[in-house]
């Protein structure tokens, strides 16, 4: 993934919240460094940080994170691009007994 279609807003809902960027890295467990790499653009976060980061501030991963502009990965697109499966590769399997994917 491109970082620089990466767009972060951990520093807008951490203001509005009046949390330091000490104070999210405590609820976390990073480093306020960490933190300010992320607000900055300059690191990505791992899904399980990305998932502490939405919990600490009252909101959801996609708030705080989304895809901007380019083409990006096919799986970003949304259900209707080429490539893109909605459901695991054993969806379709009666043993599995989940509904197909749509």
């Amino acid at each position: 993934m491109n970082d620089a279609l990466m767009n972060a807003s951990v520093r807008d809902q951490r203001a509005a919240l009046g949390l330091s960027q000490a104070d999210l890295a405590a609820r976390v467990g990073v480093s306020r460094q960490a933190i300010g790499a992320i607000e900055a653009g300059r690191q990505v976060p791992s899904t399980l940080l990305a998932l502490h980061l939405a919990r600490a501030l009252d909101c959801r991963v996609e708030h705080l994170f989304r895809l901007t502009g380019g083409r990006g990965h096919p799986r970003t697109q949304g259900p209707r691009s080429s490539g893109y499966r909605a459901c695991g590769p054993r969806a379709h399997s009666r043993r599995v007994g989940r509904a197909p994917c749509q």
